[in-house]
């Protein structure tokens, strides 16, 4: 009896244990489908179907892109400076530092348009790098003007106040500027993707219904950079900006029948 009773338990303890296995089993099967489900990826572009609705999709994206001219310019200048003490370094940037600054406020442009972009202090050694003989110091300032036509005279008058490095020129639009041109854009984009749902369309002889979905999907301008290398000190800097790229993508789904 005793022995039977032990098998019996057995018995049941392994079926037990079988039951438990199969469910994780059927869990970690759950889990794999569910992760795999939620990473395919959606459709880029084309007529797919849509079992939710009982529709049809034309899935597109449009692009509408405005070239408008730049009505700010951002200026990288700075000074750097050595000497043999990194004290006397630092003294000697921060004299020609604040001389460039206050000449660029006597042309107009504001303290809050100036800006620290780097300061780095470091350590200069002879041509075999290993006596050091010095110490050097570069400050760097951004300064954003939207006198575009006084770009160049900017530049001359920071070189001649002592600043002895232009980085960089760079030609964009204010935060105003954006606001003027992003509808614009957007409609270019629409229309965009309304052309290309309708030649699909057409192709295929589908008739649209409606829209499903639509999202804003990217915003996006190209600044424009002055060549630096080509400027000339010794007279007026010409600087032209040309025009800057404003980019609006919009991603709709189509519904036909």
């Amino acid at each position: 009896m005793n022995l039977t009773m032990k098998k019996m338990k057995s018995a049941i303890g392994a079926a037990i244990v079988l039951v438990a296995v199969v469910a994780i089993m059927a869990s970690f099967l759950a889990i794999d489908y569910h992760y795999n489900a939620t990473r395919r990826p959606g459709p880029i572009g084309g007529a797919t179907n849509s079992e939710s609705n009982g529709l049809n999709q034309i899935v597109v994206d449009g692009v509408g892109t405005i070239s408008i001219d730049p009505d700010q310019a951002v200026v990288s200048l700075g000074v750097m400076t050595q000497a043999e003490t990194a004290t006397q370094a630092i003294q000697d940037n921060a004299a020609k530092m604040s001389q460039v600054v206050d000449t660029l406020k006597a042309m107009g442009i504001s303290e809050d348009d100036i800006r620290t972009s780097r300061f780095s202090l470091w350590t200069v050694y002879d041509e075999d790098r290993t006596v050091p003989v010095g110490f050097r110091v570069n400050n760097l300032v951004t300064v954003t003007t939207k006198e575009i036509e006084q770009v160049g005279q900017l530049i001359d008058t920071a070189v001649l106040a002592g600043a002895n490095q232009i980085l960089s020129v760079s030609f964009s639009l204010s935060e105003e500027a954006i606001a003027q041109v992003r509808f614009q854009a957007l409609d270019l984009a629409i229309e965009d993707a309304q052309a290309r749902a309708n030649a699909i369309a057409n192709k295929l002889d589908l008739k649209i219904v409606g829209v499903g979905h639509v999202s804003e999907s990217t915003v996006f301008y190209r600044p424009l950079y002055a060549e630096t290398a080509a400027m000339d000190f010794r007279g007026a800097t010409p600087i032209e900006p040309g025009q800057v790229d404003f980019t609006v993508t919009i991603h709709i789904v189509f519904l036909f029948e």
